[in-house]
């Protein structure tokens, strides 16, 4: 082992700082997406817990519009019981912060 110089670590890759730092990545997951499933008049689930401080989190929500993106989505969120009248917000979100809604066995799909 004499003689012999140590490994030397890989290089952690770093992102960009300052204003450049979003639009790296803005541009580097447009390059990833590729499958949109977002479409008019469907139920979602929002599983963001960012979103207004987790307000909106697990709430459900129709799609009123895709946006040209077929990304980004106009969605109207839904009261969440049904003596209670806190719906009605209309919200702008990206496809990963919503989820499909598969009705349970036997009731009605809308």
């Amino acid at each position: 082992l004499e003689g012999k110089r140590p490994l030397k670590r890989p290089r952690k890759d770093t992102n960009p700082q300052g204003k450049n730092a979003t639009k790296f990545k803005s541009q580097k997951e447009d390059a990833i997406r590729k499958e949109n499933w977002l479409r008019r008049d469907i139920l979602v689930r929002i599983v963001s817990k960012k979103l207004a401080s987790g307000k909106y989190f697990k709430r459900k929500a129709v799609v009123d519009k895709v946006l040209p993106d077929k990304f980004t989505a106009e969605v109207e969120v839904l009261d969440s019981g049904p003596d209670t009248k806190d719906g009605g917000d209309l919200l702008r979100l990206d496809q990963d912060d919503l989820e499909t809604v598969v009705p349970k066995e036997g009731k009605a799909v809308r």
